[in-house]
């Protein structure tokens, strides 16, 4: 099936993929991997969205998506003030594959962290963090999902 409107079907189609495969893996399907679909979601809606249409983001202060219920990640380094910001490092650090999974007492992943390097000449150093987050998967499902929320109120409103 064609896209009507790259935006909104891409990121509903994406959000569709990781429900179908969340709810496979409740029923007890052990041929899904639902934190695998949530890194592949991630590369689409952080990675592929961001090329063209950082800018289509809001530059929403954090504090103010804090009180409406993002999840805070915990941060090394200097803390994202902004939506636009907070996807920038987000998209450096799943693009560039500047991620480590952890997983639990039952070795299933827990929680991820994801880092941006400092660069020097165009280059990563890859040694040298200039920011680090951590989260649960749980909460890094959050912002997947929060951010293609924005992504389809933002492409919604400019399609009417």
């Amino acid at each position: 099936m064609e896209y009507t409107n790259f935006i909104i079907d891409f990121v509903e189609r994406t959000r569709c993929k990781l429900e179908h495969i969340e709810k496979r893996a409740r029923c007890g399907d052990d041929d899904v991997y639902p934190v695998t679909q949530l890194w592949n979601s991630l590369l689409g809606l952080i990675v592929v969205l961001h090329e063209d249409h950082e800018q289509s983001l809001p530059a929403t202060p954090m504090t103010d998506l804090y009180a409406q219920g993002w999840p805070d990640i915990t941060i090394k380094g200097r803390r994202p003030e902004t939506l636009r910001d907070l996807v920038r490092k987000l998209r450096n650090a799943v693009a560039h594959f500047n991620v480590e999974f952890r997983g639990d007492y039952s070795h299933e992943i827990s929680t991820i962290t994801l880092w941006t390097c400092d660069m020097n000449g165009g280059r990563q150093i890859k040694r040298s963090r200039s920011w680090e987050g951590q989260m649960g998967i749980s909460e890094l499902r959050l912002v997947a999902l929060s951010v293609s929320d924005l992504y389809l109120d933002t492409f919604r409103v400019s399609a009417a």
